[in-house]
């Protein structure tokens, strides 16, 4: 197991000296390498910007079009519920929905 040093809010192995050539004060090093990520995060606020970037970019399309022609694949669900009232089963389905057509997606698919 490889040596830590703490750093602000990295952790960062000591064999990460010997990767950088002169580097002698590993916390000054990482402050020029990184730029310090805000850990109060408004994640709503931050999914509708990403939302408005994806929408104003058109990337959900453009993926797409990466993949037409390639091979498909459909994840078919059924009524959400079916078996009666929500529960987590129907949580994980969806949840698996998504895993799978990322999953695909990323392997080439032509996700429906």
């Amino acid at each position: 197991m490889s040596e830590v040093v703490a750093s602000g809010i990295w952790v960062v192995p000591r064999a990460f000296r010997r990767l950088v050539p002169g580097i002698t004060d590993i916390s000054v090093e990482l402050n020029e390498l990184f730029e310090k990520v805000d850990q109060r995060v408004n994640f709503p606020e931050l999914e509708v910007e990403l939302m408005k970037r994806w929408k104003k970019e058109n990337t959900f399309q453009k993926s797409l079009d990466l993949r037409e022609g390639k091979d498909r694949f459909v994840f078919y669900e059924g009524p959400p519920t079916a078996n009666g009232k929500p529960a987590t089963h129907h949580i994980l389905a969806r949840a698996f929905k998504d895993l799978f057509g990322r999953y695909k997606t990323m392997k080439g698919f032509y996700v429906e």
